[in-house]
Formats: C-alpha cells, structure tokens, sequence
C-alpha cells in the first residue's frame, strides 16, 4: 500500500510537470507576424484557446487576437468546436455600439482559427471599484452606459447570455465596453441549438435557477432576465455588495428564489440614492419576470 501511495504521489507530480511544460508552448511567439498582426505579448492562455495582445500591420492598431488551440480539442470535435468558437465573431460582427467591444476580423483554415476584437485598456467592473473611489453620480453613468449596451444586443433581437460585472471593461475615463459574446443568441433560436448555457451563480434570475441540480440554469435567460441580470449589477454598483449570497449552491438558489433584497436609501458612504434609481432597481430585480421591464430600452426609458 505504501508503494502504491509513492507511485501515486510520483505519478501525480510527473502529470503536473508536464502540464506545467505544457502551458509553455504557445501558439505565436513574440514578435511574429500572422496576416496583418504582429504579435505583442501574451494576454492569457486557457485550455482550448490563447489570448494575445497584437498590432495591425496597415494600421498600428493594438488589437486583441483570440486563437483556438487545435492540438487540445479532440479531432472529430474540431469541426464542432470551430463552428462554436466562430459563432462569437458572427455575433459581435453584427453589433455596433461605443459601449460594446468591437469586431475587427476573423480568419479559420485547416491549420488556424482566429478572431480579432479591439483592445480596451481598462479593467473589469470588480477590479474598477476596488481600486476607483467613484463617486454615486459616476457609478450611475457607468452603469447607464451598461444599459445602453444590452440595450443595443435586445434592439437586434439578442441576448448576451453571460451578464455579470466582470464581462464589462472600464477604461480610465469611465467608458464602459462589454465584452465575452460566447453565449450570446438570438432569442428565437430554438431549443437544439442551444447546446451550451452561459450564466454566472450569483447574477442568475430565481426562474433561472435549479436548487435541485449542479446545473447552473434550469432554463435559458431571456430579455426580463438579463434586466435582472442589470439590476443585480445596479445593487453592486450602489451598495458594494451582492445581493444574494451563499455559503452553498443550494443556499444561494434558495436566497435568489426566497429572500428580497434589501434596499437602503443611500450608499455606505452616506450618498443619498435618488429615488427613480431606487424605483428602476427594485422593478429590474422583480422576482415576478412579469413585472420586471420587458428589456434593457425600456430602462433606458424610464431613466429620468
């Protein structure tokens, strides 16, 4: 038994050794040119794809390059995954918004698959206001033009599919640009086709969430839940704290379905909360899907 648990301890250490060695093979090197690109650095590298930051050769443009990693999928999956991977592209390619991040360009042969989306300089909302000592008036301008950019994917019959603080960039000047469009579907599109739900624990909406199962959505997100989805991002911009927690996913589904929020009438930092505000995230968060706003322009509408 003792050698058996040596060879385990071994045997496991070799594994994390080569992945380890693995994480440092990377698709480009620095300074390598792929069609109009220029490699900059490393963003990230993840399981099935690399991140890169790149410069456009006509332009000088920084641009962010997404890649597929073909040497990680399983090859009768490649075609499938490729397919996937291509539909945020196709996605993004039909939005145009300043508060939205911006397609740049797609290209996919039998070797390669990459998209290129604009760079942000920026951080996400969580890290923006650790750091940021907002004040309430510029809280509720980044989370306007929060609104504005659902607003633009519901006009054109989409949903996001992943709503959560952390998939919205802000750039040192306070512009807010959301990004991350791998779930992000029309909402006609039938049940088959959606073979991957998105949705992050704590921002999903009580019809949406499944006590009885590690799914993490019993049903998909429509328009009247991703307004939920805005008003849990609203509450955190006001109150520095999420609405809903739990220590376990069953007690956390049961606070979503069960506990209502509580709304104080200023920020901790004594900031008097303006009462439309306090009138539009209270409607967002409506446990009754009915009686939240039908989508994001009707916020917007209702802003005072």
């Amino acid at each position: 038994m003792v050698e058996q648990n040596i060879l385990q301890f071994y045997q496991a250490n070799e594994t994390a050794e080569n992945e380890e060695n693995e994480t440092l093979n990377y698709i480009f090197e620095i300074g390598e040119t792929i069609k109009n690109y220029t490699i900059e650095r490393l963003i990230t590298q993840k399981k099935f794809v690399e991140i890169y930051l790149a410069k456009a050769k006509t332009t000088a443009q920084l641009v962010v390059i997404k890649v597929m990693r073909y040497d990680k999928i399983f090859p009768p999956k490649l075609a499938a995954e490729i397919a996937y991977f291509k539909q945020e592209f196709d996605m993004m390619r039909q939005l145009s918004h300043p508060n939205i991040c911006a397609f740049v360009d797609y290209y996919s042969d039998e070797y390669l698959t990459f998209g290129v989306m604009e760079y942000i300089e920026g951080e996400d909302t969580r890290k923006h206001l650790k750091k940021q000592e907002n004040t309430l008036s510029q809280r509720l301008h980044l989370f306007k033009q929060m609104v504005k950019s659902v607003a633009h994917l519901h006009e054109k019959g989409l949903t996001h599919g992943d709503l959560h603080a952390s998939n919205f960039m802000i750039s040192e000047q306070n512009e807010v640009k959301l990004i991350d469009f791998g779930f992000t579907h029309h909402v006609e599109a039938l049940e088959h086709e959606l073979e991957i739900e998105g949705g992050t624990m704590a921002y999903l909406p009580p019809e949406c969430v499944n006590p009885n199962s590690f799914e993490i959505t019993s049903q998909r997100v429509n328009f009247r839940g991703e307004v939920y989805q805005l008003g849990v991002i609203a509450y955190i911009l006001l109150y520095e704290v999420r609405p809903f927690r739990g220590l376990t996913w069953l007690q956390l589904c049961e606070n979503i379905k069960t506990k209502k929020p509580s709304f104080q009438p200023s920020t901790p930092k004594g900031e008097i909360i303006p009462d439309f505000i306090l009138n539009l995230v209270q409607t967002a968060m409506n446990r009754q899907p009915d009686l939240r706003f039908a989508n994001a322009v009707e916020i917007l509408n209702n802003w005072a």
